[in-house]
């Protein structure tokens, strides 16, 4: 089985989700999120939480909770931008700008940003 199951290159960074615990690791030249290497993971969660999508801004990150489909954002949110678009939402895929992020509904298919 391959170590990654998903890439997301940013600009200075590169976060990617390992294939079989689905788990982000992320790494670059730039200190996304005031570290300059190694691995940075979202906010702690209870229990056991993989993803299965992730995207990368320039210095947040997003990513689907493999469980219930919402979007879990991390790093920095000086605009906003490491909030999913809808915290309750549950999406099939997200896709970061820079300073933004927006997500497809896994229900309709309708984009939200």
């Amino acid at each position: 089985m391959p170590y990654f199951s998903k890439i997301a290159p940013g600009s200075t960074a590169t976060c990617a989700l390992k294939a079989l615990e689905g788990l982000p690791e992320c790494w670059g030249s730039n200190a996304p999120w005031g570290r300059p290497t190694g691995q940075i993971k979202p906010p702690a969660t209870s229990g056991s939480v993989s993803y299965n999508d992730i995207t990368l801004g320039v210095n947040h990150a997003c990513a689907i909770r493999s469980d219930t489909g919402t979007a879990i954002c991390w790093g920095d949110n000086s605009l906003k931008q490491a909030q999913p678009p809808h915290p309750r939402t549950a999406y099939s895929m997200l896709s970061a700008g820079g300073y933004h992020t927006c997500g497809l509904r896994a229900a309709d298919g309708v984009a939200e940003c």
